[in-house]
């Protein structure tokens, strides 16, 4: 099967960012300078990297974030003193190797994982190294900018080259993926680098017994996070067990939320959407007939009887004026919410390909003959740009 432009893309990139990973890791083997103390450090980052790594935070669907950045973070803080940055960027990669080994997680995810982090690592050292050598590393103050900074890029590569995957791979732009992933991370990115920064200062007086001792709270930090997001993610199980009981009415409706949510989704991200706007526009989507629930035929005030069926959950009251209006022909308004407008369209489209039974290239067409009059332009446009994406 022939791989798809979208898809060459996705491979050439990924591949771009592995094999400058193995250049960096070969560089960092061949400058490193190998004493005992420094194969223990590696040994020590190693196992400090890999159990941490068993603390995943799933921020997203394609965004995870590891515990073990607060140990790389530190060791890049560092990486001008007794830590080399090849100590850190050869301790990361066999840390995946043990995960691989020892967890069987999929090889090509932390190849990528891997080389996200390694070229992350390899930035962020040079730029504290740049740091110290224009500046100087004399004074406090230059000591916590140069931290501030290297945990600033660090961030900044791993959301970028994330970002750039996952707009080649599910078509949003690239901009929205980033801003995206910045917004759902950061808080945790800022709570890591805040960990790392009190290891790296202990580090001092205590050696690797400070990454020890902060590991603990590190842990709990790290648990709460996923906590947080595992009750986000019962919600969303809750509101599609809900959306499956509306469906289960009238076979023919099978799977139809999900298609609608996946449309509206797809078509947010081009949008710029990100965080709880996408939660609440999934959440919206997935129950947007949900006041057609013990009626035989379909109810025509169902978007009304929805919104005030919703509105009696406290963590779903926001989404109750977006279920109101999303079957509002809303070709000119401005006082739908963009929610309702995403939704509207992605629910006409589906009757389209699955009530009617049009294709898709001409279901598409006829969004954009409509576009102005029935559907918004600018959902109309972000709409046909990622299904026109997913079907070339």
């Amino acid at each position: 099967m022939r791989l798809s432009r979208l898809n060459s893309k996705l491979a050439v990139a990924k591949m771009a960012v592995f094999s400058l990973s193995v250049i960096l890791l070969a560089l960092s083997a061949f400058f490193l300078t190998f004493t005992l103390e420094t194969l223990l450090y590696v040994l020590l980052f190693t196992a400090a990297i890999f159990l941490t790594d068993l603390i995943v935070i799933k921020a997203s669907k394609d965004s995870r974030i590891r515990a073990s950045s607060a140990i790389i973070l530190t060791g890049i803080f560092l990486s001008t003193g007794k830590i080399q940055p090849p100590v850190i960027i050869l301790s990361v990669s066999f840390g995946a190797f043990l995960s691989w080994v020892l967890l069987r997680e999929n090889v090509l995810s932390l190849l990528i994982d891997n080389a996200k982090r390694v070229i992350a690592i390899a930035v962020a050292a040079f730029a504290i190294w740049l740091w110290f050598s224009l500046i100087g590393n004399n004074l406090f103050f230059s000591r916590i900018s140069a931290a501030i900074l290297a945990a600033a890029i660090y961030f900044a590569a791993e959301t970028t080259i994330e970002s750039l995957l996952v707009s080649l791979a599910d078509g949003p732009a690239f901009k929205a993926a980033f801003s995206g992933k910045v917004r759902l991370s950061a808080l945790v990115y800022f709570t890591f680098s805040v960990v790392a920064l009190l290891m790296a200062m202990m580090f001092r007086w205590m050696d690797f017994w400070s990454i020890l001792i902060f590991s603990l709270p590190l842990a709990v930090i790290g648990e709460s996070f996923k906590l947080y997001l595992d009750i986000n993610s019962t919600y969303a199980a809750t509101i599609k067990a809900l959306s499956t009981a509306v469906e289960a009415q009238d076979a023919k409706k099978e799977g139809h939320a999900e298609r609608v949510t996946d449309y509206a989704l797809a078509a947010g991200r081009q949008l710029g959407l990100y965080g709880k706007e996408l939660d609440r526009l999934s959440y919206a989507a997935m129950l947007h007939d949900i006041g057609k629930l013990g009626f035989d035929r379909d109810n025509p005030t169902h978007a009304k009887v929805g919104a005030e069926i919703i509105n009696q959950v406290d963590y779903l009251r926001e989404v109750s004026p977006i279920i109101k209006y999303h079957h509002h022909n809303n070709g000119g308004k401005s006082d739908i919410p963009l929610e309702s407008k995403l939704i509207y369209l992605a629910d006409a489209y589906d009757h389209m390909v699955s009530d009617d039974k049009l294709a898709r290239k001409d279901a598409l067409n006829k969004i954009k003959a409509d576009k102005g009059l029935v559907y918004d332009s600018r959902v109309a446009r972000a709409f046909v740009k990622v299904m026109e994406g997913k079907s070339a």
